[in-house]
């Protein structure tokens, strides 16, 4: 049997992570709808196609290795990365840690 591979994130409250809060007891949703992000000056696709819809009270944690795009991932969904298409929806109550 072959060991699972190891991550930078063991441990996953270390790891980068999603938090959707609630404010006064209104349920907030963090939602992401066909997010595809691009290599700066390139055709390189670095996230095609990424829809996610989070309540409050959920959280998410992305894993992987280095350069597999979870940065990316969450400057894309933060509107801090440039070079792509889709939608975000994003309550003021949501904290990336």
């Amino acid at each position: 049997m072959t060991p699972a591979p190891r991550h930078a994130f063991q441990d996953h409250a270390a790891a980068p992570h999603i938090v959707v809060t609630r404010n006064n007891n209104r349920a907030l949703e963090l939602t992401v709808d066909n997010m595809t992000l691009y290599r700066p000056h390139s055709d390189e696709t670095l996230i095609e196609n990424f829809s996610l819809s989070m309540k409050g009270g959920e959280s998410l944690v992305l894993t992987g290795a280095n350069g597999s795009g979870k940065s990316v991932t969450f400057k894309g969904i933060l509107g801090l990365w440039e070079y792509g298409t889709g939608h975000v929806t994003l309550p003021r109550d949501v904290k990336i840690m």
